[in-house]
Parts: structure tokens; C-alpha cells; sequence
């Protein structure tokens, strides 16, 4: 049947679409009813076969283009004449594309038939005389040959084409009439279908006579001998079957349907007569039996609004047990409990728990009664503000879920592991393959000239003696054999030359270590690779400079031997330079390395701020509360000196810093420290020291102590944990001021080399020496950074040094609520107020090399740093920055401990518990109880940052008053900190420090209080002085 259908709906789609084209054409109804009866088939089949004549000549006029082509006028029209000279022409063009010319006495044939062509038509007013110009004739005489035909094929049927019209004209017009036959064809296909469909079903068909109007016998149905059979007889007898199919395909329909209808009916009836069948149930059936249209749609909203009743009741109750489960006070308030039954509800809920009942009375005070009495508004209220306090729940059952704080210290402490893991297998492997590089370029001769090298170094010894020539020899050529097979050669500068051939380009790269100390003779490792690392530093010792009368010649032999080179060139060629100082001046920018890890910020502050000025050292050297005090200082009064500049000696003093020494290895503070005796002027002093600490302790205590005593030269590149500096000079000493750039050296190099305390015997006062002398301004600055214990002196007792030193103050009046200038958050301040509470020394906001620290805990011999996560949203690049400053700040020594904001507001103890066993394990304990109320009053007992320069506290300048010293007993809020300076304090500490120096100003003592005062003294001013002074010395 569905067969059937769409072959019915075919026909009917291709008679709609016969009416356009009948309405149009009279000739289609004829041709639709010869079609469907079979009349004239010869006739229409063949006008059907012009349908390839007519799109040749739209091909034909689609060459031809845009072109005007001018056909020669024909004596007859019809297609034989255009035919005729269709031939002719094509004849010539093949003439033409063999090569073949036109000519005009004795034409050859094709061109005499062709003449025509030749003389009379046009291709845009040109004759067609090339094959390109001939081909667009052709094709328009093709065109129209192909037209005529057409054309006089449809007259057959009296349709006429003017010939006269334009051959655009007559192409469209046989395009629509051949489209018209087209449908016509496509209608008789659809009846020939459809036939064949009900021939498959056993009804025979046949086309019939033509629908006449009036007559009788057009049905389509037609019965003969009994049997049922169909004749179509014209396109009303297509129709009306078609309809009929219609109809038959709606009766299945409609039976199918009622069919449903019943069964549906009949289940309506079983479910209504169930007992627990809705009464909407019983109203639907009763309007589906009727057909009532209005009846069933009200009855199935009804019903639909039952079942969600009993669906949201159903979900009521399993809701409700859950509530129950979960919070069962608030199920008890659901379910109506009236008041005073809170005791059969505990036992109904199944609970033990002893707060339960009073749980469920205060919910009830709360409530006022069950829901469904006088409060069922409040009710209301509080139902519609339940999915937020249920929303707060979850938040908070899934933040505490979600806490990891304690999870993420453990995986700091895991990362922490991991990178010292991954650093001591990056080293080994380092080595490994370093090692196996090396083993691996080595070959047999290699080796053996390697063990050779080895032997001759052994039996040349110090190469003094008389085959020292000949070992020095076989060693040096050994080394030439040996040189490639070891990566790297570490030697001091004079053993180069006496080791190594002087072949250029021998290394790929030199690094010369200690290179300010390396004088013009070493230029020769420029020759060994095409690359040199210099690492020095000019503010440090150099080789001895040379005399007035040394440089003499000097620059005599320089003006004879470099006359070309520049003046301003040839001027650095001489003994008082040095290999970094000569590269300096010819190379590019320093890399200049500022960040200081060995000396205490206050060892270091000195040569900081008078030797590099221009870009400051940054500390960061980490300690705590309890170091050693960093600056000690030992008068030692009534003492002389003997003999004269180099050899000047002060027995006094020796003896003073002899006894400190002892004392100190003495003291069990001092367990494990290294000690080193520095003699500023002349070196008499350090064999005097040398001679008497030699005989009072023993060589084992001196070699535990690793004791050196020498001149600072002698420690240019050394170190020890606290240094012994000798003054030498004392009152009665004639003494020039040290002013030149060779002593400036010299003091950078003695007042560096401690990493934890400097102890500077002097047997003068500021009062004695000039305000330009070096000596003068390091004394002011110990004195003044030691000013909250008197300077030490010789034969008084002084008492025990003092644990710390106070410097930066700690905050006072810091509230939870208001806002602090000295932190960035309120959070920081409540995590602040409880270390405080807790005994601990805390600083907000410390800047460490340019960096800041939320808060830094101090004590005993450590500290921590605590950073503050607030809510605040951080983008991700901040987050990178943070982590990256704080991995630079781990790496000088900083141990981090973090709480998130978040995990504060909940829990303030929970939040904190864990770092109070951190600051244990890294030696962070709580002050005394009285020294945390002097810190509350405003004193801090050490820097925090304890690095960078800046944080620490300015030294004192002359004319300061004595109240003002960092530490005394001032108000915390008088005192600038950190890097903040207050209202209208704008001039900069070097124009300060310039301007005091400009004045000649001198450092004021206060007779017996020690209360000297230190000022910095430019560079500048110091190089500047007449050179003549040294002549003194």
C-alpha cells in the first residue's frame, strides 16, 4: 500500500505541475492526452529528439560569446541552404588548419565553395579569413542550423517560432517548450507506474480513451466479467484515482486509530476500578469513551497534577528521611513536632546522644510551634532562606574536606627533598660524566705522559736544586703530551709558564681567580685562549704599588717602546695595575656580583657603604637571635709603640689581643669558630702576635682554630669565623692619615674577612687621629655600632657581651580591626598579634634583597619566615614571581613556613598549631617574658632581615645625640625602619654622608660613655688627596 501511495502522490505532483504549462501552451493538454492514451507516439518522439539540436546550438552561441556575427543572406530559408554552408565552411577550416593559405588567383576549392563566408559574413565587422574568426562563424551557422531543425519539427504540431527573431530569442523559447514536454512525459511515466503498481496487486489497467466532458465511462474503476480493473482515460481518470488511493490511506488511519482508542479505554477502565486509582483516572475514561475533545483535556491535567502531587509527596518523604539522618532536630521541626516531645523524638531517631533533646527544645523555642500552626508564615520565611544555610553547610563540609595545608607542608618538605635529591645526583652525575669524558679522551700516551708529569713535579721538588732545570724540562714536556687528556688545570700564576708550553690557544678558556692581586706579568694568560674570566676586584689588595721614582723609567721605556699606542692607553702599563683593573678599563661592562654571603649585614656595612657606593653589597648571611655580637672593640690605654713604618710595633696591644684570643678559644661560645689576626699597619706587629700566641696555645688548638696571623694581603681570599683586627698606632705615634687607594684596599680586604664577629684592638681615640683617616672612620663606626655596651677596655671588667643587639624596633599598638602602616593586610596583623602573644620577636614587611617577607620570627640562633596567603586574587604570573622570590630567598639560607588566609578565619589555633613545632625545629624560641615586654615597648633585639642593603639602620652621623643611638631607651615610634624614611626626610644618606665629610666634621666623644659616632667618607674625597702624604709613611 505504500507502494501504491507514493506512486499516487507522483502523479498527482506531476499533473499540478501539467496545469502551469496548460495554462500557458494549448498544444500541452493535446500532447498530455496523446501521451496517456498512446496517440501520435511517432509525432511526439520525434519533436522529443530535438532536445540535443537545441543545446548544440546554445553550446554553439556560448563559443561565440559577446562576439556580433554577420551570416551571408540565404536566396531559401531552411536548414539545407545553412547546411549547404555549414559543409562548406567547416571544409575551410580544416583547409586553414592544414597549414593552407588563402589566395587569391586560382583559389583552391574549398575556398571558391566557401566564397560566400568569405565575402559576406562578419565576426565583429572583420571577414573570417583566420581559423579563429572562422570558427565563431561557424558556430553561429551551426546554431542556426540546429534552430531551423527544431524549429520546423515543432510546426509539425502548429507550434511556430518566428524565424525572424533574434536566434537568443528562438533558443529560450524551444528551451521552454521542450521543458513543457518534458512534464508531459514525466506524467505519463508516473501513470505508467502506477499501473504497473496495481498489476502487482492483481488489478489489470489499461490506458483508455481520452477524458470526453459530458460522457459517460470516465470513471477510473471499471468491472468486467466479475473482476475488478482500472482504465485511465485521461488526466480526470488520473486524478480521481489518486484521490481514491488518498482515501484509502485516511480509512487505515482512522481504523487504526479508533482500534487504539479502545484498547486505551479499556486500560483506563481496569486502572480506574483499582483501590488506589485516582478519581481523575475514572473522568479520563468516561471523556475518552465520549469523545469528548474538552472533557479529556481537563480530566488529563487533572491527572497530570495528581500524579506530581504523588510524586512530590514520595520525594518528600525520602527527603525527609534523609534530613533525618543528617540533622535530626530540623526533621522533628518538619514533621510538626508539637513542643515538649522532643524526648520521644530522640527515641524515635534512634539517638543517644545526650544533647539531642536539648538540640531539638531550643529548635522548638526557636520555631514558637509545628509548622502547620499560628508560625506557619515564619515557616515560610525560614524555608525560603534554606537553600542558602544549606548551601553555607555544604561550603563548609566541602572547605573542610578540602583543607590541605597540613598536606601541602608535607609536600614542601617532600619538594624540599626532592631538589636536594635531585642536586646531589645532578653533581654526581656531573662528575660521573666528567669522568668518563675525561678517562674516555685518554689514551695510552696520555696516561703515561700524565704519570710522568707527576714523577718529574715529585723528584723536581721545589726545583731548586741542581738537575731542577732538567726535571722542570721533562715535566713541561709531559704536560705537553698529557695537556688534553685533563679538562681543567688549577695552579697558582707562577707555576704557569714552568708547567705549561706557552702555545697559543692552548685552553679554550682561563679564569684567573684573585685577578686584582695578578700584576702586568700575567698578561701572558690573554696568549693561552681566545677566552679569559677575570674574576677580582679593584677595591681590593693589588700588587704593591710602585714608588715615585719606580714609575719613572717606567714611563720613560713606555713612551719609547708604545709610542703609537694612545697616551690614555699607554698610561695603564705600569706596576700599580693590575689584570682585572687593566681588562676593566678595555672590555665591556663589569658583571658585577653584589649579593654577600659570608659576613654579618653589620661586618659588611662598612666597606659596603664607603667602597661601593655606586651598587652596594647585599647580605645575606642568616643568623638569629642569639649570635655572637657582630662589632667588638678593646681599648687598650697607655700604650706606646716602637720603631718606625713598616716595622712599628705595639706590645700593649699584642698582649691585649693575645689574652682576648685565648679567651675566646676559652669561651664555649666560640666552639668550632675559626680565628684570624689581621695587623693593619706594617708587619712587625703580626710576628710579635705570631711569636707570642705560638708559645701560649697549643699547635692543636691552633690548628682546630685554623689561626692565621698576617697583614691583609695575606687573607685576600680568606676567611674566618672571627677576626682579631691590631691598629697598631698609639697616641704618641707620629702617623700620616691613611688616605691613598692602597690603604683603602687594605681595610676592605681586614674589616671583610670575618663571617661572624670582628674584634678591633685600638690604642687610640677618634680624638687622635685626623677626620680623613681611614682608621678614624672605621673606629667611629665600631664604636658606634657597639654603642649599646661600652667599648671594652684593658683591666676593666665589662661583664658578659650582650646576646643580641637591637636595631630595627618592633611594632607597637597593632590592632586585629584597624589598619597598620607597617603590614599590608589585617590578616597579617592577627597572625602578628598571636606570635607576639606567644612570646615570639616578630618584623612585618622586611625587605631582603629587594624583597619583602610578610613577617620574620627571630630567636636564638635562627629564624623563620612567614608568609601571609590572602583571599586576594592572584593571577598566575604573580603566583610564578612569588614562588620565584621566594626559591632565591630559600637558596640564601631562608626557611619558609605559609598560612592561608582561609585557614586562619576558620581555625585561628588549628591554622597556627603547626608552626609553633616549625619554628622549634629550626631554633626559634620565645623571648623571656621581660624581654618580650621590652620588645612590645618598642626595641627589637636584632635586624630581621639580617641582609640587604638598606634594611639595616643608617650608622649614626656626627652630632647625633646620644638618645638616638639604635637601641636606647627612645620611643619605637621616633625611629625611621626599614626602607621608609618620615615626613620631610628626603635628603639622601651619601649627600648627608658628603656633606658632614665637605665640613670636616669630627666625631664628638662623650668622655666615658663610648658614644662615638661614624661617618662614612667618600671615595672621592679620599682619592683626591695629595699623593705626598705617602712619602710620610
Amino acid at each position: 500500500m505504500d507502494a501504491l501511495r507514493a506512486v499516487a502522490a507522483e502523479l498527482t505532483d506531476a499533473l499540478a505541475l501539467m496545469a502551469g504549462h496548460q495554462s500557458r501552451w494549448a498544444w500541452v493538454r493535446t500532447a498530455l492526452d496523446d501521451a496517456l492514451a498512446g496517440r501520435d507516439t511517432v509525432l511526439w518522439t520525434k519533436i522529443a529528439s530535438t532536445a540535443p539540436a537545441v543545446e548544440q546550438a546554445a553550446s554553439a552561441l556560448e563559443r561565440v560569446g559577446l562576439r556580433t556575427v554577420v551570416l551571408p543572406a540565404l536566396t531559401e530559408r531552411g536548414p539545407a541552404n545553412a547546411q549547404v554552408l555549414l559543409a562548406h565552411g567547416e571544409a575551410l577550416r580544416a583547409h586553414l588548419a592544414a597549414g593552407h593559405g588563402l589566395r587569391a588567383v586560382f583559389p583552391p576549392k574549398a575556398q571558391k565553395n566557401a566564397a560566400l563566408l568569405l565575402t559576406e559574413a562578419t565576426v565583429d565587422g572583420v571577414p573570417p579569413r583566420t581559423p579563429d574568426l572562422l570558427d565563431a562563424v561557424l558556430a553561429r551557422l551551426t546554431a542556426q542550423v540546429c534552430l531551423e531543425t527544431a524549429s520546423n519539427a515543432w510546426a509539425l504540431v502548429d507550434v511556430h517560432i518566428d524565424p525572424d527573431a533574434a536566434v537568443e530569442v528562438r533558443l529560450a523559447r524551444l528551451h521552454d517548450l521542450a521543458d513543457a514536454l518534458a512534464a508531459v512525459d514525466r506524467a505519463r511515466g508516473a501513470r505508467d507506474r502506477l499501473l504497473g503498481v496495481l498489476a502487482s496487486f492483481g488489478v489489470p489497467g489499461t490506458p483508455g480513451t481520452p477524458d470526453v466532458p459530458g460522457a459517460a465511462g470516465t470513471g477510473a474503476l471499471t468491472t468486467a466479467g466479475g473482476s475488478l480493473g482500472v482504465t485511465l482515460t485521461g488526466t480526470r481518470a488520473c486524478r480521481d484515482l489518486a484521490a481514491a488511493v488518498e482515501d484509502v490511506r485516511l480509512r487505515q488511519h482512522a481504523t487504526a486509530a479508533t482500534a487504539g482508542l479502545s484498547r486505551i479505554h479499556s486500560r483506563y477502565l481496569a486502572a480506574a476500578r483499582t483501590g488506589t486509582a485516582a478519581p481523575e483516572l475514572g473522568t479520563l475514561a468516561d471523556a475518552l469513551a465520549a469523545r469528548d475533545v474538552t472533557a479529556y483535556e481537563a480530566a488529563r491535567v487533572a491527572l497530570e497534577a495528581a500524579d506530581s502531587e504523588r510524586d512530590a509527596e514520595r520525594r518528600c518523604v525520602t527527603l525527609l528521611a534523609r534530613v533525618r539522618d543528617a540533622h535530626p532536630a530540623l526533621a522533628v521541626l518538619l514533621e510538626g513536632l508539637a513542643p515538649g516531645t522532643a524526648d520521644g523524638a530522640k527515641a524515635a531517631a534512634g539517638t543517644s546522644d545526650a544533647g539531642t533533646v536539648d538540640m531539638l527544645r531550643n529548635a522548638e523555642a526557636a520555631a514558637g510551634s509545628r509548622p502547620g500552626g499560628a508560625d506557619a508564615a515564619e515557616w515560610d520565611r525560614r524555608i525560603v532562606s534554606f537553600p542558602a544555610a544549606w548551601a553555607w553547610a555544604c561550603a563548609a563540609t566541602w572547605l573542610e574536606r578540602s583543607r590541605t595545608a597540613a598536606g601541602e607542608t608535607d609536600v614542601e618538605a617532600e619538594l624540599d627533598a626532592a631538589e636536594d635529591a635531585l642536586a646531589a645526583a645532578t653533581a654526581e652525575l656531573a662528575g660521573a660524566l666528567a669522568w668518563k669524558h675525561c678517562l674516555g679522551r685518554m689514551g695510552a700516551e696520555q696516561s703515561a705522559a700524565l704519570r710522568s708529569y707527576a714523577d718529574a713535579v715529585a723528584a723536581g721538588g721545589k726545583f731548586t736544586g741542581r738537575y731542577a732545570q732538567r726535571y722542570r724540562q721533562a715535566a713541561r714536556e709531559a704536560m705537553r703530551v698529557a695537556q688534553t687528556a685533563v679538562p681543567a688545570w688549577i695552579m697558582p700564576i707562577g707555576e704557569v709558564l714552568s708547567t705549561i708550553p706557552a702555545v697559543r690557544d692552548c685552553f679554550d678558556v682561563v679564569i684567573v681567580d684573585e685577578g686584582s692581586q695578578a700584576g702586568l706579568d700575567s698578561l701572558f694568560l690573554l696568549w693561552l685562549a681566545p677566552r679569559v674570566i677575570v674574576v677580582g676586584d679593584d677595591r681590593q689588595c693589588t700588587p704593591a704599588e710602585a714608588s715615585f721614582e719606580e714609575l719613572e723609567p717606567v714611563f720613560q721605556r713606555l713612551d719609547t717602546l708604545l709610542p703609537d699606542v694612545p697616551g690614555w692607553l699607554r698610561i695603564a702599563f705600569t706596576p700599580r695595575s693590575s689584570l682585572f683593573t687593566l681588562l676593566r678599563t678595555r672590555f665591556g661592562e663589569v658583571i658585577r656580583l653584589r649579593e654577600h654571603f659570608r659576613c654579618m649585614p653589620e661586618i659588611i656595612e662598612w666597606s659596603s657603604a664607603l667602597f661601593y657606593r655606586d651598587a652596594p653589597l647585599v647580605p645575606l648571611r642568616q643568623f638569629g637571635a642569639d649570635r655572637l655580637p657582630p662589632l667588638r672593640s678593646c681599648h687598650v690605654p697607655g700604650a706606646v709603640t716602637s720603631g718606625v713604618a713598616g716595622g712599628l710595633r705595639n706590645a700593649a696591644e699584642a698582649e691585649a689581643l693575645v689574652t682576648q684570643v685565648l679567651a675566646c678559644a676559652d669561651d664555649p661560645r666560640y666552639d668550632g669558630l675559626t680565628f684570624g689576626v689581621v695587623v693593619l699597619q706594617g708587619s712587625a706587629q703580626a710576628e710579635l702576635i705570631r711569636g707570642k700566641l705560638i708559645s701560649r696555645m697549643s699547635p692543636a688548638e691552633q690548628q682546630r682554630r685554623r689561626l692565621r696571623v698576617g697583614t691583609p694581603p695575606d687573607f685576600q681570599g680568606d676567611e674566618r669565623d672571627v677576626v682579631f683586627l691590631s691598629m697598631v698606632v698609639a697616641p704618641d705615634t707620629p702617623t700620616p692619615s691613611l688616605t691613598r687607594l692602597e690603604y683603602q684596599r687594605r681595610f676592605n680586604v681586614a674589616t671583610s674577612r670575618a663571617r661572624d664577629q670582628v674584634w678591633l684592638f685600638h690604642s687610640v681615640t677618634t680624638g687622635d687621629l685626623e677626620p680623613t683617616d681611614l682608621r678614624h672612620n672605621y673606629l667611629s663606626y665600631i664604636l658606634s655600632q657597639t654603642s649599646v655596651r661600652p667599648s671594652v677596655t684593658v683591666g676593666v671588667d665589662a661583664g658578659p657581651a650582650p646576646a643580641v643587639s637591637t636595631s630595627v624596633p618592633v611594632p607597637r599598638d597593632v590592632r586585629p580591626d584597624i589598619p597598620h602602616p607597617r603590614f599590608d593586610t589585617l590578616f597579617e596583623q592577627r597572625v602578628f598579634r598571636a606570635l607576639r602573644e606567644r612570646g615570639y620577636l616578630v618584623w612585618p614587611q622586611v625587605e631582603v634583597n629587594g624583597r619583602r617577607v610578610d613577617l620574620v620570627v627571630a630567636g636564638g640562633r635562627a629564624r623563620l619566615a612567614v608568609e601571609c596567603d590572602a583571599d586576594t586574587a592572584v593571577p598566575p604570573e604573580r603566583i610564578a614571581h612569588e614562588f620565584a622570590r621566594e626559591r632565591e630567598l630559600r637558596r640564601a639560607g631562608w626557611r619558609f613556613w605559609r598560612i592561608r588566609q582561609s585557614e586562619f578565619e576558620i581555625d585561628p589555633d588549628a591554622s597556627l598549631a603547626s608552626l609553633w613545632p616549625a619554628l622549634t625545629a629550626v631554633g626559634v624560641t620565645p623571648v623571656a617574658p621581660h624581654a618580650a615586654r621590652t620588645a612590645r615597648g618598642g626595641t627589637a633585639p636584632v635586624d630581621p632581615a639580617g641582609a640587604g642593603h638598606g634594611s639595616q639602620p643608617a650608622p649614626p652621623r656626627p652630632g647625633t645625640p646620644a638618645d638616638d643611638v639604635p637601641g636606647g631607651n627612645i620611643p619605637t615610634d621616633d625611629i625611621p625602619t626599614d626602607n621608609t624614611r618620615r615626613d620631610g626626610e628626603n635628603a639622601s644618606r651619601d649627600d648627608v654622608d658628603t656633606a658632614d665629610t665637605a665640613a670636616g666634621g669630627r666625631a664628638a666623644v662623650a668622655p666615658g660613655a663610648g658614644e662615638h659616632r661614624w661617618t662614612p667618607i667618600p671615595l672621592s674625597d679620599l682619592e683626591g688627596l695629595d699623593d705626598a702624604l705617602g712619602a710620610l709613611t
